[in-house]
């Protein structure tokens, strides 16, 4: 923590230190002004990564007692008309239905839309689409999801 920070910390911990025997309404004074004070410092953070970004060179530049700045850019995760997906999805597997090699039965409408859905659902940690299944059964993915663009950040990498 570097000593603005530190400065600025032991302020803000000296004016919003909690007495044992504060009230209910003076805790909650305090605890909105925390969250209004935290809201301008998130709106203040933007516009400095904002103006970074702009500002910086792509090789980024080294700050004396801070580090490697860096501009950067990540992709945002796309966005999923998930309904229409799971309606295609559900009409796709009723044309899809499998026989038993053994038995020679049909599957079931249900089985089908169960089997269709496992397959591409988003069960995984990311809580995102299977792209490669849905890929292999046919979606054209550009149909049911947009892009979510590039989010704009700035990294501060320490400097042996």
């Amino acid at each position: 923590m570097t000593e603005r920070v530190s400065t600025l910390a032991e302020l803000c911990s000296d004016q919003y230190s909690v007495e044992p025997d504060a009230s209910t309404a003076a805790i909650a004074a305090q605890l909105a002004d925390l969250r209004s004070l935290r809201r301008h410092l998130s709106e203040l953070e933007g516009w400095m990564t904002d103006y970074l970004v702009e500002k910086l060179p792509e090789e980024g530049q080294k700050v004396e007692g801070v580090g490697l700045v860096l501009p950067h850019w990540s992709a945002r995760s796309p966005k999923w008309d998930s309904q229409a997906l799971v309606a295609h999805l559900t009409a796709l597997s009723r044309e899809s239905r499998v026989v038993d090699e053994d038995t020679g039965e049909i599957e079931t409408e249900a089985g089908a839309v169960v089997r269709v859905l496992t397959m591409a659902a988003p069960f995984t940690a990311s809580m995102q689409w299977r792209t490669n299944a849905l890929r292999a059964l046919g979606v054209d993915l550009e149909d049911f999801r947009s892009v979510g663009g590039w989010k704009r950040d700035v990294r501060i990498e320490a400097v042996p």
